[in-house]
């Protein structure tokens, strides 16, 4: 049995390694040379923007309920943090993290995650969506895949469908950011490991009105998306690193 610490650890090829294969294979390959010989250098390594951060939390707040209520230290509201009394109200909050769990959230943002709350359950009824529960998510699968060990964590799988959920400024722009982004690869990388057809998008609009828009894959993004993954996955076989 794996543990969460394998998964993390591993350096087998993820959902987010097929995206970036997918968008910029040369670019990718080249980072992927110098994690394999001692690590990436600090300049090159991943730093989190306040954008992904707050995707991270929403992604909490909607598929673990409980861990984003009792984790999430909400500060009170503040127009700059870079002032004396913004800099108090960060360091209270932080003081109150005591485990590697708690995290702080500003007021605004925790607002906002209140409001997709809503309409991600609204959008889940009126597709017949049962709301996620605690052993449909956050999947870990395994497989080794055109020679290539492969994993892949599911943000949720229900009645034999995944569903990924990916925030987005712009609503009416799904389509284009799909493709520019690779979901439908990523998305073709996860049916695969788990044996299914299916895949679904949710998306999240981070600014308001929040919306939120459930898109089940067609047969164009299946194919286009399972020809991407697979063909990345063939070229990185050849590589023998």
């Amino acid at each position: 049995m794996r543990l969460e610490s394998d998964y993390r650890a591993s350096l087998a090829i993820g959902g987010t390694d097929i995206r970036a294969m997918v968008k910029d294979y040369d670019k990718w390959i080249f980072e992927r040379k110098l994690l394999l010989n001692g690590g990436l250098p600090p300049w090159l390594q991943y730093d989190p923007s306040p954008a992904a951060q707050f995707g991270t939390a929403v992604h909490l707040a909607l598929l673990e309920p409980e861990k984003y209520d009792t984790f999430a230290v909400i500060m009170d509201y503040c127009e700059n943090f870079a002032l004396k009394a913004g800099r108090e109200i960060k360091e209270r909050a932080q003081a109150l993290c005591v485990t590697p769990e708690h995290f702080t959230m500003r007021h605004e943002h925790h607002w906002a995650v209140q409001q997709i709350r809503r309409n991600f359950f609204f959008a889940l009824t009126e597709k017949g969506i049962p709301l996620p529960q605690p052993g449909d998510v956050e999947l870990e699968r395994w497989a080794v895949r055109h020679g290539v060990e492969c994993k892949g964590k599911l943000d949720w799988r229900t009645g034999g469908i995944v569903y990924d959920l990916k925030t987005c400024s712009d609503i009416h722009r799904i389509n284009s950011i799909k493709y520019e982004n690779a979901y439908h690869a990523q998305l073709a990388h996860y049916a695969a490991l788990d044996d299914l057809e299916r895949t679904a998008i949710i998306w999240i609009e981070s600014v308001a009105p929040y919306r939120v828009v459930v898109e089940l894959l067609d047969e164009d993004d299946r194919k286009f998306g399972s020809t991407a993954c697979n063909n990345a996955l063939k070229t990185y076989a050849k590589e023998k690193l």
